[in-house]
């Protein structure tokens, strides 16, 4: 079980039928772990809910090229965002522990793409401002995703009640507010 302060997300591609490079999906998590709650010197990936938050990714090689990740916990995942799937599915406990989401499903195109940069306050804006491309479509998927966590942590009061996260995030499965 995560810590009152910290939590894991893993990002699964473990089940796709072709390799999956995770590395903008990544990204556009971070954009969204740094929106709300980030500090200088963070020892962490960022802040989701007000809350530490470290990413892995399975298989490790899906983000290849990505080495400024923190490293994360030995504690197990509370959070399993699978990339393999459709976008959209109720969550699903894996364990006692551990949720299984997707990443959700995501706004209309011009809210994400490239032809989002002219608005300096957008998500594809931040996005070009911290690795200097346009977001894909995995990186909108993580930074939803993110949004997702982000307030289902929000309104449980954390991660530590695993039923009151789960039905949190269900309620951003078809779609979800971006800033």
């Amino acid at each position: 079980m995560a810590s009152a302060h910290s939590f894991v997300v893993t990002l699964d591609a473990t089940a796709a039928a072709e390799p999956l490079d995770l590395a903008s999906a990544i990204q556009g998590m971070r954009v969204a772990a740094s929106e709300r709650d980030s500090h200088a010197a963070e020892t962490s990936d960022g802040h989701l809910g007000g809350i530490d938050l470290f990413i892995r990714v399975q298989p490790v090689d899906a983000a290849e090229g990505i080495i400024w990740l923190k490293g994360a916990p030995t504690t197990a995942a509370t959070v399993v965002v699978n990339f393999s799937g459709p976008d959209v599915a109720p969550s699903r406990r894996a364990d006692d522990a551990t949720l299984v989401i997707t990443p959700g499903a995501l706004p209309p195109a011009e809210i994400w793409t490239g032809n989002a940069l002219s608005s300096t306050n957008s998500f594809a804006a931040r996005y070009h401002a911290a690795y200097d491309s346009a977001p894909d479509r995995q990186a909108a998927q993580g930074y939803n995703a993110a949004l997702r966590i982000d307030r289902a942590v929000r309104d449980s009061g954390g991660v530590h009640d695993i039923e009151a996260l789960r039905q949190a995030l269900d309620r951003s499965t078809d779609g979800t507010d971006w800033p």
